[in-house]
């Protein structure tokens, strides 16, 4: 598996409940679909909006590039998974989890730990 950024992957989320992994479907209007840019494997970032209702997590892309797994960073369910009602929308994007990640990474590597 290897971590995966790709940029202007915007889809609609088909899947409803809590279950994992989700099903993307299809790209929003001037957007790319999840499998033109990524491999069954690939990890990837993601933020869920679903009304008032989001989520930030990663997963694993699969399903012939068109589920991800969910596991949740943050959320506005007190940080476990919302419950989608197959009008979700979900982004492929950085979060502010893995930037800090790549930044403490960074300081890591300035400072001669790594």
């Amino acid at each position: 598996m290897a971590g995966k950024a790709a940029n202007r992957v915007n889809v609609n989320v088909t899947t409803t409940g809590t279950s994992s992994p989700f099903t993307c479907g299809s790209a929003i209007a001037g957007f790319d679909l999840l499998s033109a840019m990524c491999n069954n494997g690939d990890i990837v970032e993601y933020a869920i909006t679903d009304g008032a209702n989001a989520e930030v997590g990663w997963g694993v892309v699969g399903g012939g590039q068109t589920t991800i797994t969910r596991n949740i960073w943050e959320s506005t369910s007190a940080g476990a998974a919302i419950s989608l009602s197959g009008s979700a929308t979900c982004i492929i994007t950085l979060t502010a989890q893995g930037s800090q990640a790549i930044l403490s990474l960074a300081a890591q590597r300035l400072a001669g730990g790594l």
